[in-house]
């Protein structure tokens, strides 16, 4: 299977990929984007969620936690604070959610936090659509695209701006539990989504975050490091926290090269092979920090891959998430206040049955873990046939999984499949 967008440069298949030039284009259809206005109503919503909670070794930590940051996180030195709940909700789409939580008297905002973030991503949904970026899309060169589908692992401008906010809502999530030093000094979420805007945390995340270290922290309800107050009253990570951040990602990003150019050089793969092999079958590297390896590039240079860090040029004089991020924590702080939430056991139709005309059922299981299409690829390709099912079906946008089976067991091994993966199921 060829590579999306690569167009052939010297008989390589490889000429796509700019992500400077990426950078540019994302800003320019951000500034369209901006322009929607979304409409809250007066109305209050009312939210139920259902909470689990975590159970900690005496470290502070979970098993899994532990065990991402010993064999995932080399060389990483800055403490991870674990949440104390996980969390199940639907948000006002009738959309399965999840994340996590610490309660306030123990330094946390609770639940409100990651739903109130959640819903000012639906409401910057409805921008997708709006007049302005589709025709800001429209206007896009074929260039344009090639350079989208070339450097990104989403393809299409809607999909990638829906899984930036997606992003987001994780990240806010994750500074909800984060370690500050000396405090928060408030239990107020209002005031600190006020911080969090103020302290431009989000794009200081985009820059020092590998990307694969915020999902996998996300899905396991721990943040990596600590935050401390400025005397101006702003917040940064502290120093030992940037430093793990920004070496983890370098670390990534060499390893992933040398990934790439042991599979070209030495076993004899083209770069669409080796893509295939380490990243589609044995999701060893990131398909992004491998497409960084070109022959003969020294791997000490110095790379990066988010567009954050770039200045765009010509294309724009803003990027991508210095337009959104403002936009996604005021509405996310002005919802706090229009959300009523409450607690409750359990959520039904989570887990849906239909018995089929040949005598087997198909099983739909919602997975709110899944947010790309790489999560699609995990579980449809790699998680699921290693227990010996076939025929599924991964709808991202609605976050389930639909698989077919003679026998319950099935089902009670796609569940801890997936979970021992890191996809928590809805149950």
């Amino acid at each position: 299977m060829a590579i999306r967008g690569k167009t052939s440069e010297g008989g390589r298949n490889w000429g796509a990929y700019d992500r400077k030039a990426t950078a540019g284009i994302l800003g320019e259809l951000a500034e369209s984007f901006t322009d929607f206005e979304p409409k809250l109503g007066n109305h209050q919503l009312q939210i139920e969620y259902t909470s689990q909670t975590i159970v900690l070794a005496a470290d502070g930590l979970t098993d899994s936690q532990r065990s991402f940051r010993d064999n995932y996180m080399p060389g990483f030195t800055a403490p991870l604070t674990s949440a104390e709940n996980t969390m199940f909700w639907r948000d006002s789409t009738g959309l399965v959610n999840t994340s996590f939580y610490n309660h306030s008297n123990s330094g946390g905002f609770g639940p409100i936090v990651p739903i109130a973030a959640r819903e000012a991503s639906i409401a910057l949904h409805a921008g997708l659509e709006s007049q302005s970026f589709r025709s800001a899309i429209e206007s896009l060169t074929d260039h344009d695209n090639t350079v989208l589908e070339g450097s990104t692992t989403d393809i299409s401008p809607e999909q990638i701006f829906r899984v930036a906010l997606e992003a987001a809502q994780r990240q806010v999530a994750l500074y909800a539990i984060s370690k500050c030093d000396p405090g928060w000094e408030t239990n107020d979420p209002t005031f600190f989504i006020d911080i969090i805007r103020r302290s431009d945390l989000l794009r200081a995340a985009a820059q020092q975050y590998p990307w694969e270290l915020q999902s996998s922290a996300t899905w396991r309800a721990m943040a990596p490091g600590s935050l401390e107050r400025q005397s101006d009253g702003l917040v940064r990570f502290d120093e030992v926290t940037a430093l793990s951040l920004s070496s983890l990602k370098r670390h990534n990003i060499k390893s992933a090269i040398e990934k790439m150019r042991a599979a070209v050089e030495i076993e004899g793969l083209t770069e669409t092979e080796a893509v295939e092999k380490y990243h589609r079958e044995r999701d060893e590297a990131p398909e992004t920090y491998m497409r960084l390896w070109q022959p003969g590039r020294d791997t000490t240079d110095k790379l990066t891959v988010c567009p954050a860090t770039m200045n765009p040029g010509v294309r724009a004089d803003k990027t991508a998430l210095a337009e959104i991020a403002p936009l996604f924590l005021n509405l996310t702080q002005e919802l706090i206040g229009r959300i009523e939430i409450q607690e409750k056991i359990g959520m039904n139709d989570t887990v849906i049955n239909e018995v089929l005309d040949d005598g087997r059922t198909a099983t739909t299981l919602h997975v709110p873990g899944i947010s790309c299409q790489h999560c699609k690829h995990n579980i449809q390709d790699l998680i699921l046939p290693s227990i010996g099912l076939d025929d599924i079906e991964v709808d991202v946008d609605n976050k389930t999984v639909r698989f077919t089976h003679d026998n319950h067991e099935a089902v009670r091994r796609a569940v801890g499949a997936l979970e021992e993966n890191n996809y928590k199921v809805a149950l």
